[in-house]
């Protein structure tokens, strides 16, 4: 089932991929816009009632701002919902949430879903990186990053003995993240060399940051499921739990791919 649901996925994101930068930024947002909505509810179920309404607002106008306007709209967008969320408290919206706890939950979603989520908008903004070279780059880390993921589980299954971060998520191992490494840095050669305008160096770079970057993703993600008593943030993609638990290393590779390019001059 989980082959089969991932295959899907994947056939629908090389799809809108394919179609151009607007229906790419469309199943981009539409992917982040979910993955907060299960994060605001995975603290709303632990009590913490963060400001939904206007964290998801947030992340959709993050996710349009920066496609069309850039990092400029990093700053503005952040600063209104600090606003709004207090304003939302002094209103007595929600009167059973405790304000710091609810401003918090609801800065910490914004900040690690819509934040990080809006460099994959950045790099499909044609004014940022034209002639589809931001579609280029996203793909890239897609790619790159679900090796990992495969690599890292296998691995894992097959000869994995010494967890990583055991206080954390004891079923991943050290044998699981070198074994993903591996995979991520040959497929990174292999395959997104072929992709123009990737080259063997900047494909192999990739692979390294994929391997570094990917693995924080899923620990920071397993650190706040721990903490909320979850074992899935969600059940909406049958044999992977929810969207945020298949794109929690992504969102980290988003913008260390947007600032690779950028170092390496891709664009």
């Amino acid at each position: 089932m989980a082959v089969a649901s991932g295959f899907v996925i994947g056939v629908i994101v090389l799809v809108f991929f394919k179609l151009g930068n607007l229906p790419s930024i469309i199943i981009v947002t539409a992917v982040v816009t979910l993955a907060a909505m299960e994060a605001f509810g995975a603290f709303r179920k632990a009590n913490y009632h963060p400001a939904t309404l206007l964290g998801l607002v947030a992340t959709v106008a993050l996710m349009v701002a920066t496609y069309n306007r850039g990092q400029q709209a990093l700053l503005l967008v952040l600063a209104l919902l600090v606003v709004f969320t207090m304003l939302w408290h002094l209103a007595g919206v929600d009167r059973r949430a405790d304000p710091v706890l609810s401003t918090g939950s609801t800065l910490i979603v914004f900040c690690w879903i819509a934040l990080f989520g809006s460099f994959g908008a950045l790099l499909l903004n044609p004014a940022v990186f034209p002639d589809r070279h931001g579609i280029a780059f996203l793909l890239a880390a897609v790619v790159v990053g679900v090796a990992y993921d495969v690599g890292a589980w296998a691995t894992g299954v097959w000869i994995g003995r010494r967890p990583m971060a055991p206080s954390v998520s004891p079923r991943k191992t050290w044998e699981g993240f070198i074994g993903g490494a591996v995979v991520a840095i040959l497929v990174s050669v292999i395959v997104v060399h072929l992709i123009h305008p990737w080259t063997y160096g900047a494909a192999a770079a990739l692979g390294i940051v994929v391997a570094i970057v990917s693995p924080i993703g899923d620990l920071s993600e397993s650190l706040i499921k721990r903490h909320l008593g979850l074992k899935d943030m969600g059940k909406i993609l049958p044999g992977h739990g929810g969207v945020l638990d298949r794109v929690d290393g992504l969102l980290f590779l988003m913008p260390a791919t947007y600032y690779l390019v950028r170092a390496l001059h891709l664009g």
